[in-house]
């Protein structure tokens, strides 16, 4: 029987996440949970659900001896770039549900919506790619001897 290091969990793992999400539509059915969201604060929480589960992947990967220093660093850098950016996406994402909230009670404005959708909408533009250089930083080979 074989056993997984758990690097190659953690890199099955991330291939597992990435096919999901290339599949949105084409795999009978399977759908990214950023394919089905309808409004910005639910693509926004499946988004940093996504960034969630890649830093849980690079905390073992980087954990992991056998790991090559280079990929190490790469998940450094990456998540250094994505970690604050992701933070501000769920901010901006609570945000907008309170201002909801607040409109339902009579307490806030649709201008007030507006512009804070509009801020939610930019934080998601920007931690997208940082969390796709994330995943991707996880699947770097060892440079060849």
């Amino acid at each position: 029987m074989l056993r997984a290091t758990r690097h190659l969990q953690a890199f099955l793992m991330v291939t597992a996440i990435l096919t999901l999400s290339a599949c949105n539509g084409g795999c009978a059915g399977l759908k990214s949970p950023s394919a089905v969201a309808e409004t910005p604060e639910q693509h926004a929480y499946a988004l940093y659900g996504q960034f969630e589960i890649a830093e849980a992947v690079a905390a073992d990967i980087t954990e992991d001896p056998t790991t090559p220093q280079s990929v190490r660093e790469a998940i450094a850098t990456a998540d250094a770039a994505a970690k604050p950016v992701a933070d501000n996406l769920l901010a901006a994402s609570r945000s907008v549900m309170k201002i909801r909230a607040e409109i339902a009670q009579g307490k806030s404005t649709e201008e007030k919506l507006a512009v804070a959708i509009t801020n939610l909408e930019r934080w998601i533009a920007d931690a997208r790619p940082k969390i796709e250089a994330l995943i991707a930083s996880m699947s770097k080979r060892p440079d060849s001897a």
